[in-house]
């Protein structure tokens, strides 16, 4: 005996990604600015960094950890993230 399918029990994905968009508890890992996420994607970050063989630079790291710890909102520790960067790129003979 063939059985078969009609839409309504069948839903395709595109609706079951709607669903999962619209639920109010849907947490996006990839734009998220809750803590717990953001540091979820530094690690991944760094695990993507360690698995390309990049350089770490533990002066960065260590400013990101200071940046947070003294509670700096999103923004500015991005700012700052980016003028240690830049600073670094040009170095000492680039200034004056």
């Amino acid at each position: 005996m063939t059985r078969e399918r009609t839409q309504d029990q069948t839903p395709s994905v595109l609706t079951e990604v709607r669903q999962q968009q619209q639920r109010p508890d849907r947490m996006d890992l990839l734009t998220s600015f809750d803590p717990e996420i953001v540091a979820w994607r530094r690690q991944q970050a760094d695990v993507d960094a360690d698995i390309e063989g990049l350089a770490r630079d533990e002066d960065a790291d260590r400013l990101a950890d200071e940046l947070q710890a003294q509670g700096l909102d999103v923004e500015e520790r991005i700012a700052r993230l980016k003028q240690y960067f830049i600073d670094k790129t040009r170095g000492p003979s680039d200034e004056g």
